[in-house]
């Protein structure tokens, strides 16, 4: 991971530079919290960076299935603290994302691609389970 503190930017991100081969262990790890797959999936939707602000939002309208308007200013709160802290670090850590403090803004890396067939295959089950129960 690279990390410029102290500069401007204050980007997190991965050394994109170096290729690496990741352990299906890492790719799961990464997917096994569900606020960590709808940022790759919002990401992934919108077609590159997001602030982290309108993530928040974004997962907070999913998680409480409102709309936007119905989302209280405590829950975009609760949910933009839990991605600041802890989902989008570790997405970051694993070479997924780059966050730029700065900006307030998160980006795909080249390597979220990665996950796309499993966020696809996950998908794909919780809609049979939705159906089937």
């Amino acid at each position: 991971m690279t990390k410029n503190s102290g500069e401007a930017t204050d980007v997190q991100q991965s050394d994109s530079s170096v290729e690496r081969t990741r352990s299906p262990d890492e790719l799961f790890d990464a997917l096994a919290d569900r606020r960590r797959r709808d940022v790759l999936d919002l990401l992934r939707t919108h077609g590159g960076p997001m602030s982290l602000a309108d993530l928040a939002d974004e997962i907070a309208v999913r998680e409480d299935e409102t709309p936007i308007t119905e989302v209280t200013p405590g829950d975009a709160t609760r949910v933009y603290m839990s991605l600041y802290h802890t989902h989008v670090p570790k997405l970051a850590d694993a070479g997924f994302l780059e966050y730029d403090r700065a900006r307030d803004a998160v980006a795909p890396t080249d390597g979220a691609s990665e996950l796309d067939p499993i966020l696809d295959a996950v998908e794909d089950a919780e809609r049979e389970l939705t159906r089937s129960g």
